[in-house]
């Protein structure tokens, strides 16, 4: 995603009724999806790497077929 794409998604979900009073939205300095997964693997339980990893495979995924946009990750 480029950097104007992640600004107007980031306002888009800054603004979203449901995540201002259920979830969370916040901008961190950029990192590599490995880093992303990394960070996110050593705080969370085994049952939960999921809620991870299949957002990192959705990613990877969508590289390699030349698409691009926002991948949601839930997790509680």
């Amino acid at each position: 995603m480029s950097l104007a794409e992640f600004e107007k998604e980031y306002e888009a979900r800054r603004e979203d009724h449901g995540l201002k009073h259920w979830g969370k939205v916040g901008k961190m300095e950029p990192q590599s999806l490995l880093q992303w997964l990394e960070g996110h693997l050593r705080a969370v339980s085994e049952g939960g790497a999921n809620n991870f990893v299949d957002p990192a495979k959705e990613i990877l995924r969508r590289v390699s077929v030349g698409g691009s946009g926002p991948v949601i990750v839930s997790t509680w």
